[in-house]
């Protein structure tokens, strides 16, 4: 089977991937807007869980692969919707691979899009308000930092489709998002203490514990 048979496939999966981030952002928007106007009156308070964000070659690499990564993925819709060929493919991977990874492109997207739509308006800052809460809905069920998840399948899965040395870039963001979530983790035990660490102990990282299912599996 020929990948470039189904080339659009990514086309509107990227699409309609940069779309469902872009509409839960502006809902978040709106909602960060609704509850700042409903309580102007109260004084706003935060917490000692402050800290700066993470520093170094890591972050630095994993921010400009990041922003990379999108301008690339504008790129690559404008490449296929007119058609053109750029000299910049190292090498065919076939049919598989791409299948592949239009598979981790869509689930990243999904992934993100849910995530975003589960936390609203209660993303993780570097400075957390008093009235910050823990998400554990939505995908936050199954692991900790779904959303960072979906970057690794997008950043992997778009070099699968479109393999080539500039899509091979985003890979070497990951290191730093490990980094970035090793700084979270210490700043959500700080605010929410045992709440959060409860929460670890049940919920994996970045892969689902079965620790409960054996458990239930063991109870009956």
């Amino acid at each position: 089977m020929d990948c470039y048979n189904f080339r659009g496939v990514s086309v509107y999966i990227i699409i309609c991937g940069i779309f469902g981030i872009l509409l839960v952002n502006v809902l978040n928007l709106f909602r960060q807007i609704f509850h700042n106007k409903k309580y102007s009156g109260e004084r706003a308070k935060r917490w000692y869980a402050e800290q700066n964000p993470p520093q170094g070659i890591l972050i630095t690499l994993s921010d400009f692969a990041t922003m990379l990564f999108w301008a690339e993925l504008f790129l690559y819709i404008f490449i296929k919707v007119f058609l053109l060929e750029l000299p910049l493919l190292l090498f065919e991977l076939g049919s598989t691979a791409y299948i592949l990874g239009n598979f981790l492109l869509a689930t990243g997207f999904l992934l993100q899009v849910w995530s975003l739509e589960s936390r609203g308006r209660f993303a993780t800052h570097w400075e957390m308000p008093e009235n910050q809460k823990l998400v554990t809905s939505g995908p936050y069920r199954f692991v900790r930092h779904p959303f960072y998840l979906g970057y690794f399948f997008l950043f992997i899965g778009f070099f699968l489709v479109w393999p080539n040395f500039l899509s091979i870039i985003p890979i070497f963001a990951i290191p730093g998002y490990f980094r970035v979530i090793k700084e979270e983790e210490k700043l959500l035990v700080k605010r929410f203490g045992k709440l959060y660490l409860s929460y670890k102990e049940n919920v994996g990282g970045l892969f689902p514990k079965l620790r409960k299912a054996r458990k239930t599996n063991e109870s009956t």
